[in-house]
């Protein structure tokens, strides 16, 4: 059996890292939209600014919430463990 290691996933750098993911795929997904000349706006920034700001902001709660749920379930594995 592996040795388990006790660390826990931090929320926090889950949080940054999925708004980082999250930035990363729209700024790709904005990109797109751009080489295919899909703005209709005369000023696309109102856009830009919200499906970054939406999609850092779903990241950060997905990873997050995925950290929290994996510490949970670790820790509830340990606690009904009989040796």
């Amino acid at each position: 059996m592996k040795p388990e290691s006790g660390k826990q996933w931090d929320p926090i750098i889950s949080a940054f890292c999925g708004a980082l993911t999250g930035m990363t795929l729209a700024i790709v997904l904005e990109a797109r939209d751009m080489c295919a000349g899909r703005f209709d706006d005369v000023d696309p920034f109102v856009p830009i600014a919200t499906d970054l700001a939406m999609f850092a902001a779903g990241g950060a709660v997905l990873f997050a919430a995925a950290a929290e749920l994996r510490n949970r379930s670790r820790k509830s594995s340990r606690a009904n463990r009989r040796w």
